[in-house]
């Protein structure tokens, strides 16, 4: 039901014309996800690992799309992980 709900929406966002924008926020969301992984002695460190875990089908979404997606170069701000030239 998951995927066909995900397949429907996508199917949706495509005919929009928001499309870019929003899959552009996606990426800056989790891309901020991951740095914020980087620092394992912080408050709250395991709560962020459990939340990743919760979201990886998303965070993996968000890097797919910003790996595929042709774009004058852009870097956020922990590379390599989410940085693309390209």
């Amino acid at each position: 039901m998951l995927e066909t709900v995900r397949q429907y929406s996508l199917q949706k966002l495509g005919e929009s014309s928001e499309a870019n924008a929003i899959h552009t926020r996606q990426r800056d969301h989790y891309t901020a996800m991951a740095d914020r992984l980087d620092i394992p002695g912080s408050a709250g460190h395991q709560n962020r690992i459990e939340q990743a875990e919760i979201e990886i089908d998303n965070l993996r979404a968000a890097f797919a799309w910003s790996h595929e997606t042709p774009m004058s170069c852009w870097r956020c701000s922990s590379p390599p992980r989410f940085s693309r030239c390209g």
